[in-house]
C-alpha cells in the first residue's frame, strides 16, 4: 500500500496532476499495489484527483481524522474534536476579533458564521445548514478553520495556545 499526500507531494505547484504521476499510480494499481490518498483536505476537495487517479480504495481525510470510502461515500472512521474544545476554541477567537471569518467542518460538510461576507461559497464548498451557527456546534466538528489577516490569525493562535495549552 502506498498512502500519499496531496499538496506539495503528489500535485504540481499549480494544484494538478502531472501525466507522469498519473502514469505511475496507475502502473502502481496495476500491479496490485493500494493507492491510499491522505491529506488534509476534506473528501469533496479530493473527489476530482481521486476519480482522475481512477483510485477505488478508501482515503485518510482533515490530517487523519476521517477515513472515508470514495467508492461507496460512507464514512468509515471519525475522530471529532472535542465538543468543549471547539466550543472554547471558537469562543477564544471571538474574544480577540469579531470580524475573522470562522468555519467547521462536519464530517465533508463546510460551514462558516461569515454567510453575510463575500466569500466564494461554490469555491470553497460552503453549505447552508438553515441553522444558527452556533448549534451546529453541537455536531461532530471534524475542524475548525479561521482565515484572516496573519496579524489577527496570529493574536488568536497564541490566545489559543494559551488557555488551550497541551
Amino acid at each position: 500500500m502506498i498512502a500519499i499526500d496531496l499538496d506539495g507531494t503528489l500535485l504540481r505547484k499549480d494544484g494538478r496532476l502531472g501525466t507522469k504521476t498519473v502514469a505511475a499510480v496507475e502502473e502502481a494499481t496495476r500491479q496490485g499495489i493500494k493507492v491510499v490518498v491522505a491529506s488534509a483536505r476534506a473528501p469533496r476537495n479530493t473527489q476530482q484527483i481521486y476519480h482522475r487517479l481512477r483510485l477505488n480504495t478508501w482515503q485518510i481525510n482533515h490530517n487523519g481524522a476521517l477515513v472515508y470510502d470514495q467508492p461507496s461515500r460512507q464514512l468509515i472512521e471519525h475522530h471529532p474534536i472535542d465538543e468543549q474544545v471547539a466550543r472554547q476554541v471558537i469562543e477564544l477567537a471571538r474574544r480577540v476579533s469579531k470580524q475573522v471569518p470562522i468555519g467547521v467542518e462536519v464530517v465533508d460538510t463546510l460551514y462558516t458564521d461569515a454567510a453575510d461576507r463575500d466569500l466564494d461559497r461554490a469555491r470553497m464548498g460552503l453549505t447552508d445548514s438553515g441553522k444558527p451557527f452556533n448549534q451546529l456546534l453541537d455536531e461532530p466538528i471534524t475542524k475548525i478553520f479561521m482565515t484572516g489577516p496573519p496579524d489577527q490569525l496570529g493574536e488568536i493562535q497564541s490566545v489559543i495556545q494559551q488557555h488551550l495549552h497541551g
